[in-house]
C-alpha cells in the first residue's frame, strides 16, 4: 500500500495519514485531505446558516406583519371605560410604583415609562380587570426601559428603538388619548 495520495482539491501529494479514514473507498481514505474536508464542510456550514437566518428573518417578519394588523383592526379601549381606567387610584399607584422602580431618580425617564405604561393600557380592548392591566402596565414598563437603555448605550434615536410594530400603533392614534 502506498504511504502518499494526491489531493484533487489542493492539487498536492500529500502522506496517507492526512486522509480521513472511508471505507467504502478501494484504498479506505476520504478522496481529498483533511484539510480541504475541514474547508469544505466551513463553507457547506456558512451557507446553511445564512439560508436559516434568512429564513428565520423572514418568518419574524412575517409575525411581526400579522401583529400590527391584529394590533390596528383590534378594538381599542372605549374611551369612557379608559377614562375609568386611569382614575383607577390602584392601577395609577401600580404604575407609579412599578416606574419609580425602574427610573430611579431620572424624573423624564419616570414620566416616560409611566406613559408607555398607560399607552399599551390604552391599547388594549374593553374587558380587562385591573390585575391584568397590572400586568400589561408592568410589561410595558420593562420594555419602555430596555429601549432607553439601548438609545443611550448604542447611542440611537427613539425611532430606531421602537419596534415597527410600535411605532405602527402609535401612529395610528394611540398616543392622542394622554
Amino acid at each position: 500500500m502506498s504511504t502518499t495520495k494526491y489531493c484533487p482539491t489542493c492539487a498536492e501529494i500529500k502522506s496517507v495519514e492526512k486522509f480521513r479514514k472511508d471505507k467504502s473507498r478501494p484504498d479506505g481514505r476520504e478522496w481529498r485531505c483533511g484539510e480541504c474536508a475541514r474547508e469544505a464542510a466551513r463553507i457547506r456550514n456558512r451557507k446553511r446558516q445564512q439560508k436559516d437566518t434568512e429564513r428565520k428573518r423572514k418568518a419574524r417578519g412575517a409575525k411581526r406583519e400579522k401583529r400590527v394588523k391584529q394590533a390596528l383592526t383590534s378594538p381599542m379601549m372605549a374611551d369612557e371605560l379608559f377614562e375609568q381606567v386611569y382614575r383607577d387610584r390602584d392601577l395609577a399607584l401600580h404604575i407609579e410604583s412599578v416606574a419609580r422602580e425602574h427610573a430611579g431618580r431620572n424624573e423624564d425617564l419616570f414620566k416616560s415609562l409611566q406613559q408607555d405604561a398607560w399607552i399599551r393600557i390604552a391599547m388594549h380592548p374593553d374587558g380587562q380587570s385591573i390585575e391584568a392591566l397590572k400586568i400589561i402596565a408592568g410589561r410595558a414598563i420593562r420594555s419602555a426601559k430596555r429601549r432607553v437603555y439601548y438609545r443611550i448605550k448604542y447611542r440611537v434615536s427613539d425611532l430606531e428603538t421602537m419596534s415597527r410594530e410600535e411605532y405602527q400603533i402609535w401612529a395610528h392614534g394611540v398616543g392622542r388619548r394622554l
